[in-house]
């Protein structure tokens, strides 16, 4: 049987999770804190571009900016009513306009830019 003392147990790498934390003032300065440490981070609760900014340069792994708020899940009135929702949404300009900054920062920098996974994403309805 395999030893369960802790100098014995193997643990997942720490490039396997991370957690999710704020994009505010004290998260990204968590963030920042917890990197040199191998911990990386899902920056949350995030809604502009300056965010997502203050995300990259906590070099935070990812973020996930609103899409829709939260309502939406549970008040079908409240999705638009669009054709393309990836383009015609009311916050699909935020979302355009942070991929479009992390390609800027991307070329300028030379750094990898944060995974952008869009949170509160309602795409269907069943009655």
């Amino acid at each position: 049987m395999p030893s369960t003392h802790p100098s014995k147990v193997t643990l997942t790498g720490s490039d396997r999770y991370m957690i999710k934390i704020p994009t505010t003032s004290a998260g990204v300065n968590a963030a920042k804190n917890v990197l040199p440490d191998g911990i990386r981070c899902l920056g949350t609760a995030l809604f502009s571009v300056h965010q997502a900014i203050a995300a990259s340069q906590a070099e935070m792994l990812a973020i996930s900016p609103y899409f829709n708020e939260t309502r939406a899940h549970v008040q079908v009135e409240l999705w638009p009513d669009v054709e393309d929702p990836a383009t015609q949404h009311p916050m699909a300009n935020r979302m355009i306009h942070i991929r479009d900054t992390y390609k800027k920062l991307a070329k300028e920098t030379g750094k990898t830019q944060p995974l952008i996974k869009a949170a509160s994403y309602v795409h269907f309805y069943i009655h």
